[in-house]
């Protein structure tokens, strides 16, 4: 039961894989925007 549960949860995250790492870039590129040219020093 559990390898069962924990293939389809790998499964799953290896077909997110590519949008996870396309968010995790756009939201880096936010964030550094932000605390370089918006935040106050």
């Amino acid at each position: 039961m559990l390898t069962t549960i924990y293939q389809q949860a790998e499964t799953a995250l290896a077909n997110m894989e590519l949008l996870l790492l396309e968010r995790f870039s756009t939201l880096l590129k936010q964030e550094l925007h932000y605390a370089f040219n918006i935040e106050p020093r």
